[in-house]
């Protein structure tokens, strides 16, 4: 019965399509709680909402939120400043990084039980954070798959090339 719109911000511009997000957000939930996961490293967070359904499932969990807080790809600047403070006042152990991943080879502190990649959603951004995430992650969730075409074959491309690494 979990429900991000009790966390959710007052004022999103896309508060119109809370409603069929309901399952979106308790998948998220539900994938975190089955995991157990107690480190979750996101890119992308806007207001954070899908760091607030793997808190909620985890709530053990230490979680890293990186965010270039631009309009691009689904971005509303200053959202993740709304995030990281909201998060931390329902308790959550959060720290949120503003940059741009394209930026790194690495992500920091080691290795993470969830990667969810959902920031740069251009292709070459997908396909560098998921070389990345492969490296430091037990799980990667992969957000926005079928947003774009350009996205959708990225992706694509990059499990064919690293089949034999994912199981």
């Amino acid at each position: 019965d979990y429900d991000f719109r009790n966390f959710a911000f007052e004022a999103d511009p896309l508060k119109s399509r809370f409603n069929e997000w309901i399952d979106y957000y308790r998948m998220k939930w539900a994938i975190s709680k089955a995991i157990e996961a107690r480190s979750i490293l996101e890119i992308g967070v806007r207001y954070g909402y899908s760091a607030h359904a793997f808190l909620s499932g985890s709530p053990q969990a230490e979680y890293i939120g990186v965010d270039a807080d631009e309009p691009s790809f689904g971005g509303d600047i200053g959202a993740v400043d709304w995030a990281r403070e909201a998060l931390r006042q329902e308790g959550f152990s959060v720290e949120i990084i503003k940059t741009n991943t394209q930026k790194w080879s690495r992500f920091p502190d080691g290795c993470y039980d969830l990667v969810h990649v959902d920031g740069q959603q251009d292709g070459d951004g997908t396909y560098h954070d998921l070389d990345m995430a492969i490296m430091q992650s037990k799980y990667i969730l992969v957000d926005g798959y079928h947003w774009t075409r350009q996205n959708f074959l990225a992706v694509n491309e990059w499990l064919w090339n690293n089949r034999a690494a994912v199981e």
